[in-house]
Parts: structure tokens; C-alpha cells; sequence
């Protein structure tokens, strides 16, 4: 472009002083006016010519790679890959499916800022040293039965439209019951510590394994009645139905004495309002409690180290 408008101011002198000359000499008529305005125009070619051979015009440079991105590039030393989802491996006892929990240490108990929180709910450490297997859903009524055929497990209780249809939880069981049903696969009723810690799914700081609020794409809640197991989402450790549908039974937190004799019913269920959907609210029972908001979920291996 530069050459250019050289080029053209350098004609355009050029071409004046041609006319001015060729004006002049035709004036006074001493020579021809067109002999003279042929050698001024050869040399004005020849000039371009010469300009335009020595000044080859500036071709346009793409940009330097280490401009191109306005972003800068993260530092080597920090990992910006996206976490990669939890490896679900699934465990086939009787017939039921259990899943691994990795060990691992957590917080529980109320977390920061619920206000929802009952004074049993202590937050309070737990180390996890040793993977557990935990049932992937909550046991079905066709499972249950299978354990009564074994004659492991009492005859399935009905009550309305409770415990008819297979792929729903069984209801309507005492903590005996999901005892014998534990027994039945080689397992054994959870912690109360155990649970939580499965149920959270890796979230320590949430009133719910999913985030601060009642999100029902993860739960039976505020319904008529139980869902068929696994008609929600999972959690991140591949366990459906954790909150809501129905409650389980877990060993408490309770001294000795009083082990014997009463279990907490955690996670809640389609009944329960939404306080008692939190994954850190508790419910005591007698050993002999029945409700059509009960069922039951086993552990076939776990240990459990507290520090308070």
C-alpha cells in the first residue's frame, strides 16, 4: 500500500510537469508537444518500474501463536482436568446387587449454617479404613420374599397396598426383621456413621447428598406412597434412593445399653417432611417399630475407627 501511494504522488508530479511542458513547447511551437509527452511518460513507466522491482509491497504477517489467546495458559503445576466420576463396581450377593464405598475420612453430623439441626446431631469425624459394600437400592419385596422362601426371613407382612408389588422397598419390617434379611446375604445392618457416610456420597459440607435443598430428580419425597427402587437418580457413590422413598435402619450412635433395645431410622421417606430428608437427621425406634416408612439396607463388610 505504501509503494502504491509513492507510486501515485511520483506519477502525479510527473504528469504535471509533462503538461506543464508540453504547454509551453507548444506555445512556442519549437517542438512538438507529443514527442516530448512520449519520453515523459516512458520515464515515468520506467520509474515505476524501477520502484516496484526494489520495493516489493508488505505482505500481511499472521499473528505470533503466543498472541492468538487473550486467555493465559494455566500453570503446569495445576491439575485443571475434570474430576473423574467415582469407578461403580457392583457386587452380586443372593441375588442383590451391593456397590463399593471407598474408604476415606469424613465430617458429620449438622452441617455448617442448618438450622434444622437437633442437638443428637454432633458433628464429629470418621475414618473409614477399609472399603465397604453397601446395597445398591433399598431391599425389594421380591428379594425380602426370596429370603422368606430361604426361611431366613418372617413371612411379608401386607397392610393395603403395602409390600404387593416386587420392585418396590419392603415395608412394614421391625429392626429383627432387616437383621435376619442382613444375615440372609452375608451382611449386616449399617451404622449409623457407615450410612451417613455412604449416603453423602463424598459431600460433607450439604444438608443433602445433592446440594442445599430438596431437589426431587433425586428422591421419593412429598408423595402418596414408595417408588420402585431406583427410579430416581444416584448418588456419587452409585447408591439410589438414600433420602426418601423409604428410611432404613441403622445401628445407633447410642451407648451399649441402649443398642440393644432401639435403632435410628435414617434418610427419611416419602412421607417425611423436609427436615427429616437431611442427611444428618435421625430417628430412634424400639427394636419392635413397624411403619410403612421403614425398609431396609445392608453392609457386608466395613470398619469404622471414631474420632470426636
Amino acid at each position: 500500500m505504501d509503494v502504491i501511494i509513492v507510486a501515485a504522488g511520483i506519477a502525479g508530479i510527473a504528469g504535471a510537469a509533462i503538461l506543464l511542458a508540453s504547454t509551453r513547447w507548444d506555445q512556442d511551437k519549437k517542438r512538438p508537444w507529443r514527442v516530448l509527452l512520449f519520453f515523459g511518460g516512458f520515464l515515468v513507466i520506467g520509474a515505476l518500474t524501477v520502484i516496484a522491482l526494489k520495493c516489493p509491497p508488505r505482505r500481511e504477517q499472521p499473528p505470533s501463536s503466543e498472541t492468538v489467546s487473550q486467555v493465559p495458559s494455566p500453570s503446569p503445576s495445576v491439575d485443571t482436568a475434570a474430576p473423574s466420576p467415582p469407578k461403580i463396581e457392583v457386587v452380586m450377593k443372593k441375588g442383590v446387587r451391593f456397590t463399593t464405598i471407598p474408604a476415606g475420612v469424613a465430617a458429620l453430623g449438622c452441617t455448617a449454617g442448618d438450622q434444622d439441626c437437633a442437638d443428637d446431631e454432633v458433628r464429629h469425624e470418621l475414618v473409614i479404613a477399609a472399603p465397604m459394600l453397601l446395597m445398591v437400592t433399598e431391599a425389594t419385596v421380591a428379594e425380602y420374599k426370596r429370603c422368606a422362601v430361604d426361611g431366613a426371613c418372617e413371612a411379608v407382612r401386607r397392610s393395603d397396598s403395602a409390600n404387593v408389588y416386587d420392585d418396590r422397598p419392603i415395608r412394614f419390617v421391625t429392626a429383627d426383621d432387616a437383621s435376619n434379611f442382613c444375615r440372609w446375604v452375608g451382611g449386616r445392618l449399617p451404622t449409623e456413621d457407615e450410612w451417613e457416610y455412604a449416603a453423602r456420597g463424598g459431600s460433607y459440607e450439604w444438608r443433602f447428598p445433592w446440594g442445599p435443598d430438596v431437589d426431587k430428580r433425586f428422591c421419593v419425597c412429598d408423595e402418596d406412597g414408595p417408588a420402585p427402587v431406583a427410579s430416581r437418580s444416584a448418588n456419587a457413590y452409585g447408591l439410589f434412593d438414600v433420602i426418601g422413598n423409604v428410611g432404613e435402619f441403622t445401628t445407633p450412635r447410642e451407648t451399649a445399653e441402649r443398642v440393644a433395645t432401639v435403632f435410628a431410622v435414617r434418610g427419611g421417606s416419602f412421607e417425611s417432611d423436609h427436615e427429616r430428608l437431611r442427611v444428618s437427621a435421625r430417628r430412634i425406634v424400639d427394636r419392635g417399630d413397624v411403619g410403612p416408612g421403614i425398609g431396609i439396607r445392608c453392609i457386608v463388610a466395613g470398619i469404622a475407627d471414631h474420632a470426636e
